[in-house]
């Protein structure tokens, strides 16, 4: 009876542990951060690629295409059809030439059109830009939040391409696989060029029988925001200038062979703020496909152990009232509870960030503690 006595209060220590570890991974399928963790991980990358003289060479299988020089003006019309004046797009006739010779050459890998082909704005290529679209294979369309503002004829082809945003704020900093039952660009390409899943279960998300999320980080490993790369190469060829205006002196079976290209506007338009700076649209939904080739979607077992075994020392000193003050070896230790308060609150996230910064730099797991930190806190008070 005894030792059953001194045995459940390990238990209640044991579940509440692994409570707090599960609730981890909950918060962290949340497409936006809570927490600090966005600047963290903005330093400790800032940091990293200045200590190591990081590069980030853009693999030779892609194929990026710039279409931020092709524009046509378009009239625009209110809610009663009634003319409001012109807008400039993406040159759709362009567009269609693009494709046109990309369909016919084949061989391409995939094909990620980053560009707003909305409803809203109408043009005389469209019937025969939208028939193409819909008749090539291996071509996903970035369709934004909404996926009904694109033409229904090529609505098939489109996946879900945002990013949620919160009042504090506005940058990128997780990207959804999912909203809603629906399948984002990335992960949809990814499921296509490798049979692979994300197929969601009771307790979470599971990918090739491991636990996984639903919103990644991304370390940003290949960029592309300048116009030469390393090499001195064009990081990027301007649809009009670079390829349909030389198209007779180009080797187009050569130049698309095995290739994911990349249709989108590097420069202008579409350049969002990101932890490794100002990011081309078109290079977050690469960059997401990039991050579930690795497996960066899937949680890292070793590093659920490091947190739960980190929350059940916590919690063992929580019920049995000690803080960090009880178990360092200093001679004077202060009697106000007030003080203790404040030190048990500097010590728990001193510890949190200290764990956060250890798991992300030895298995790149991001886990959101703010919560955590404030819960152990709150229940230090109630405790003393």
């Amino acid at each position: 009876m005894n030792f059953r006595k001194h045995l459940l209060p390990f238990i209640g220590i044991a579940i509440h542990a692994l409570v707090l570890t599960y609730a981890c991974y909950v918060l962290g399928n949340i497409p936006y951060s809570f927490g600090s963790e966005k600047q963290t991980v903005k330093w400790i990358n800032a940091l990293s690629g200045w200590a190591f003289n990081k590069k980030y060479p853009a693999p030779e299988d892609i194929l990026a295409i710039n279409v931020s020089y092709d524009k046509q003006l378009v009239e625009v019309f209110d809610e009663f059809d009634l003319p409001l004046g012109v807008v400039d797009i993406t040159d759709r006739s362009k567009l269609y030439n693009l494709l046109s010779a990309i369909d016919s050459v084949g061989g391409y890998k995939y094909i990620i059109c980053d560009i707003l082909l909305s409803e809203e704005y109408r043009t005389p290529a469209d019937s025969s830009l939208f028939r193409l679209i819909s008749d090539m294979p291996r071509i996903s369309l970035a369709g934004g939040h909404d996926l009904l503002q694109i033409p229904e004829q090529i609505r098939h082809k489109a996946y879900l391409s945002g990013y949620s945003t919160t009042i504090e704020d506005s940058d990128f900093v997780k990207y959804p696989l999912m909203t809603h039952g629906q399948e984002s660009l990335p992960l949809h390409m990814w499921k296509s060029l490798t049979n692979e899943d994300v197929k969601g279960s009771i307790f979470g998300c599971v990918s090739d029988g491991r636990l996984c999320r639903k919103s990644i980080f991304l370390n940003f490993p290949v960029r592309i925001s300048e116009s030469y790369a390393i090499s001195e190469q064009k990081a990027w060829l301007n649809l009009g200038a670079d390829i349909l205006q030389v198209s007779q002196m180009l080797d187009l079976e050569k130049m698309f062979e095995n290739k994911i290209i990349l249709i989108g506007s590097f420069t202008e338009d579409d350049i969002h703020s990101t932890i490794a700076g100002d990011m081309p649209g078109i290079m977050i939904n690469y960059n997401a496909y990039h991050a579930l080739t690795a497996g960066d979607h899937k949680v890292n077992i070793f590093a659920l152990i490091i947190l739960y075994l980190i929350f059940y020392i916590v919690t063992f000193m929580i019920v049995r009232r000690l803080s960090l003050i009880d178990i360092i070896p200093i001679r004077f230790r202060p009697k106000s509870n007030l003080f203790r308060l404040v030190i048990s609150w500097l010590s728990l996230s001193t510890l949190f960030s200290f764990v956060f910064f250890l798991i992300y730099i030895l298995f790149g797991e991001v886990f959101d503690i703010f919560f955590i930190s404030g819960y152990f806190t709150l229940l230090c008070m109630l405790r003393k």
